[in-house]
């Protein structure tokens, strides 16, 4: 609802809670699950701008289930979208 709005700043206060939120319930879960979160919560991180806690969260999901390709493939993207080809390859 906030994605479209006018009121930016309530739009990052909502993503900041969701990351956090997502997080927490990763660091709950297992497996598949966990993945599922991870990528919520990097998803927020992304649309926040902030790489470095995105790529985390990303990492975490590969983590959670090495042989998820979902988990594989939203890191490679997104490490691909940073430019970082090499490390992209590998997933």
């Amino acid at each position: 609802a906030y994605s479209g709005s006018q009121d930016a700043r309530g739009y990052e206060r909502v993503l900041n809670e969701l990351a956090a939120a997502e997080t927490r319930a990763a660091r709950a879960a297992i497996g598949e699950e966990a993945v599922e979160h991870w990528i919520a919560a990097c998803g927020a991180y992304a649309e926040m701008q902030d790489e470095k806690r995105a790529v985390a969260a990303a990492n975490a999901a590969v983590k959670a289930n090495p042989v998820s390709v979902n988990a594989r493939l939203v890191l490679g993207n997104y490490l691909f979208d940073l430019g970082d080809y090499e490390k992209a390859a590998e997933h």
